[in-house]
C-alpha cells in the first residue's frame, strides 16, 4: 500500500490511522486475531461465470459450501418467488435466474424474495441460487449473483435449461455447468438475445449500462 496517497480527508493513508483509537478489539480486530482466515465475501469463476460471480460466503451454511443439483430457471424473480412459497421447488435444485443483470434487468435490482423467502422455509440448507443480478449485503443462504458476463450480454447463465447439473465449489471458487461443450455450443448457436421489455427512457438505459464486473457504470453508446 502506498500510504503516502492524498485521501479526501485532506491527509494520506498513512496519517488518518494516527488519529483512531480502538475502543473494541471484538469488533475491530487484528489481523492475527480475526474470526476467519478469509473475507466474507468470494468471487468465484468457471464456464457459467467465465468473468467472475461473487457469493457471500460468511452467510453461507457450511453443507452448501459445496453443492450440486439440478437447475430451476425462471426468467422472472416473481415466478420464482411464488414456486418458492408453493413448495414447488424440489431439496437440491439450483434455482438461476438471468436476465437481471445491468442490461437484464434493467437496472440490477436487489433480489430480496430470493434471500428472504427460502430461509423462512428451511431451503437454504438445500438449495441455491445463482443469479447475474445482486442480493443485498444482509443476504444469507448460497446466493450467488453478480455473474458476468450478463445473460443480456449472451453469458452462459442465458443458455443453462431447466434438469441441467450445476456445480457450486466455493472453497474451490468453482461455478460450473455440467452441461458438455458441445451441446453448450448448439444452445449457443441458437440463441437470440430478447427484446427489452422496457420502453422510454427505461429503454435507453440498457445499451449504456456497463458489466456487473467493472461496477455496471454507464457508458456510451458506440457510434459505429
Amino acid at each position: 500500500m502506498d500510504l503516502s496517497v492524498l485521501t479526501v480527508s485532506g491527509k494520506t493513508l498513512g496519517e488518518n490511522p494516527e488519529r483512531v483509537k480502538v475502543l473494541d478489539r471484538e469488533v475491530i480486530r487484528l489481523l492475527k486475531g480475526s474470526i476467519h482466515e478469509e473475507g466474507g465475501i468470494e468471487v468465484l469463476r468457471g464456464n457459467l461465470a467465465p468473468v467472475v460471480a461473487v457469493v457471500k460466503q460468511s452467510g453461507v451454511k457450511r453443507k452448501m459450501m459445496v453443492h450440486e443439483g439440478p437447475a430451476r430457471v425462471f426468467h422472472c424473480v416473481e415466478d420464482a418467488g411464488q414456486c418458492l412459497m408453493k413448495g414447488e421447488v424440489e431439496k437440491e435444485d439450483l434455482i438461476v435466474l438471468p436476465y437481471e443483470g445491468p442490461k437484464g434487468g434493467p437496472g440490477m435490482r436487489k433480489m430480496h424474495m430470493m434471500t428472504s423467502v427460502p430461509v423462512v422455509l428451511g431451503l437454504d440448507e438445500y438449495c441455491g441460487f445463482v443469479i447475474d443480478g445482486r442480493f443485498s449485503r444482509a443476504s444469507r443462504g448460497s446466493c450467488i449473483g453478480r455473474i458476468s458476463p450478463e445473460a443480456m450480454e449472451g453469458g452462459p447463465i442465458a443458455l443453462v435449461e431447466d434438469k441441467d447439473l450445476n456445480r457450486v465449489n466455493i472453497p474451490r471458487r468453482d461455478l460450473t455447468s455440467e452441461v458438455g461443450e458441445e451441446k453448450l455450443a448448439r444452445r449457443r448457436k441458437a440463441f437470440k438475445l430478447p427484446r427489452s421489455k422496457e420502453a422510454g427512457v427505461q429503454g435507453r438505459y440498457p445499451p449504456w449500462a456497463g458489466s456487473a464486473a467493472q461496477g455496471a457504470v454507464i457508458g456510451r453508446i458506440s457510434q459505429t
